[in-house]
């Protein structure tokens, strides 16, 4: 049995759902959305992209922008997901998140290649001045066209109330060519810290 949590593993089931129009897992399912009690966080799509309200809500997703295609098939989008630290009392940090999200995603699509990504220039330094951890994965998509997917970048970051994923798929080698769209979603994103942890947390 599969584990629907937020992050890179709901994502990317949103992701298979538009290339391949449906997915048991996901199709016809209202997964909860849940809120981050210790930060206010607002986002700006880039230029072109559109936000889809109902997909967001659909999949539990905090926000989902897509860039609209010819066909109405989008092939690039960006799908923001929080986890409340209190539904996972088991996990203790970002890293322990992102094993289980990574494992969860594994067991869904073992042919599957992911590689961690080094955090760096405009989005490390954006981070490091919010105080959050963060990780970065780069994700190659399945070639199989029964199951084709694109690529997806994903950033993960803990607040002091618990986790979020901000993945950007996009179609199959266009990461590195586009990835200034990505920094620019990062870095357009605006903090507000509702409260401090307490020292010692």
């Amino acid at each position: 049995m599969r584990v629907l949590i937020p992050g890179l593993f709901t994502a990317l089931l949103v992701s298979t759902t538009l290339a391949v129009a449906s997915d048991p897992i996901v199709a016809g399912k209202q997964v909860q959305k849940q809120t981050d009690k210790s930060v206010q966080i607002s986002f700006k799509p880039p230029t072109r992209y559109v936000e889809s309200e109902d997909t967001a809500a659909q999949h539990g997703l905090v926000k989902y922008y897509k860039l609209p295609a010819p066909d109405g098939n989008s092939r690039s989008f960006f799908t923001v997901s929080f986890q409340d630290k209190s539904e996972e009392p088991d996990i203790r940090n970002l890293k322990e998140y992102v094993n289980v999200d990574l494992n969860n995603f594994k067991q869904s699509f073992p042919d599957s290649v992911i590689a961690k990504v080094k955090v760096q220039g405009i989005i490390a330094e954006k981070f490091s001045k919010l105080g959050f951890p963060v990780l970065m994965f780069m994700f190659q998509g399945n070639k199989d066209s029964a199951r084709a997917s694109g690529d997806s970048l994903t950033l993960f970051f803990e607040t002091p109330s618990g986790y979020w994923s901000i993945v950007w798929t996009v179609p199959q080698r266009s990461v590195k060519t586009g990835f200034p769209v990505f920094e620019g979603f990062i870095q357009d994103m605006t903090v507000q810290k509702l409260y401090e942890p307490k020292s010692g947390k």
